[in-house]
């Protein structure tokens, strides 16, 4: 790019924030000409457009700073600078642009573990697109987090861009070293007092599988394990219990994980006395019956949500279908729950009609004769 002798009253008009002065107090310096340069594909006339400078116009550093706003916006560019210099009548202003190349093909080289639609799928990059450095770090970035979702932590993904002859498209290509997966040599788990951490992380996906054999870590199980040690405490009566925190490291010269996981462990609760209301069609015993706790057994979460869905079932054998039931816990003694169920029976619903379709060789009579359940009957 050749030398401009003006450049240097642009640099002026940056640092200035108030209006360039009048011919009355000064020189005016107002735009007589305005050139755009290095554009090879996009039209000069839309980075005209869009940078809004013309002839006749008065130059400020607000409307230079909001011409590059603008064209940066457009996602098209590299490098965008703004230069000026001093001619008859004015200032000379020249749009130099540096364009992105267009991506013409994408692809993948050493990826075994995930095959090529997977990624082009994951990555989301369309052909005819531009593509700029950030862009392939992210996506080279995207790629190992695909990866690491798999468990391959160590994998290294690198972007490389092949020129067209022009250098106005280029072809994306990443290069990738999968290496192997990383393995769980240790879970260290810490805030438990009452349960044993062998009882939690035996649970776990993600944990040593023996006493030489370690187990391939699987990131799209890891939430899951989070889950499966507080519902083991919710279980065994702890229902207070969260998990505080969790992390892992990764020793990358031997390629083996540790996971840390701390836990709240919280009181034990037992269950207490479980009482009826709003029940007219089943008697508080024989819901009682259904129930798959006794009091003074250790609250276990699992039962108390089977005890609920037995108690919709008893009513929906006898064609109670809308019955609603809502619980309510109340703790007494610091470790006894007691459970009130408040339910609302409805009526019971009726067979209105029975359709018979796709019988072809047997005949709605022989079918009908069949089913326990008529119209007019409560539905069951």
């Amino acid at each position: 790019m050749r030398h401009r002798a003006g450049t240097a009253l642009l640099a002026i008009l940056l640092a200035a924030s108030a209006p360039i002065r009048s011919q009355t107090t000064g020189p005016s310096y107002r735009v007589v000409d305005v050139a755009v340069e290095g554009n090879r594909v996009t039209s000069a006339t839309l980075i005209l457009g869009v940078a809004s400078i013309t002839k006749g116009t008065t130059l400020t550093s607000a409307v230079v700073q909001e011409a590059m706003h603008r064209l940066w916006g457009l996602g098209i560019f590299s490098d965008v600078s703004i230069e000026a210099e001093e001619v008859p009548g004015g200032l000379k202003v020249y749009i130099i642009v540096k364009e992105l190349p267009k991506l013409t093909a994408l692809e993948f080289e050493g990826n075994k573990k995930l095959k090529d639609r997977e990624l082009r799928d994951k990555l989301g990059l369309g052909i005819g697109g531009y593509i700029s450095p950030y862009l392939m770090t992210a996506k080279a970035q995207q790629i190992r987090d695909l990866y690491a979702e798999k468990g391959y932590f160590r994998t290294e993904v690198t972007p490389e861009l092949v020129w067209s002859a022009d250098s106005t498209e280029a072809k994306l290509v990443f290069h990738i070293r999968e290496k192997s997966k990383v393995k769980v040599e240790k879970v260290v788990l810490t805030g438990n007092v009452r349960v044993p951490a062998e009882a939690l992380i035996k649970k776990m996906r993600n944990r040593k599988r023996g006493f030489l054999k370690s187990s391939d870590f699987a990131q799209d199980q890891y939430e899951e394990d989070l889950k499966k040690v507080i519902d083991e405490y919710h279980k065994r009566g702890f229902i207070d219990a969260y998990l505080v925190s969790d992390s892992f490291t990764i020793d990358t010269l031997r390629n083996r994980m540790t996971i840390y996981l701390q836990v709240y462990e919280g009181p034990r609760y037992y269950f207490g006395q479980a009482t009826f209301t709003g029940n007219d069609v089943l008697s508080g015993e024989f819901l009682r019956s259904r129930l798959k706790f006794e009091p003074g057994e250790v609250f276990d979460s699992e039962k108390y949500e089977e005890s609920l869905t037995e108690i919709y079932t008893a009513y929906q054998e006898i064609g109670y279908l809308h019955v609603r039931v809502t619980d309510e816990r109340e703790t007494v003694n610091d470790s006894i729950i007691n459970i009130s169920y408040d339910i609302v029976e409805g009526v019971p619903s009726h067979v209105r009609l029975v359709n018979i379709v796709g019988n072809t060789k047997t005949t709605d009579f022989v079918i009908r004769r069949e089913l326990s359940l008529f119209p007019g009957q409560v539905f069951s």
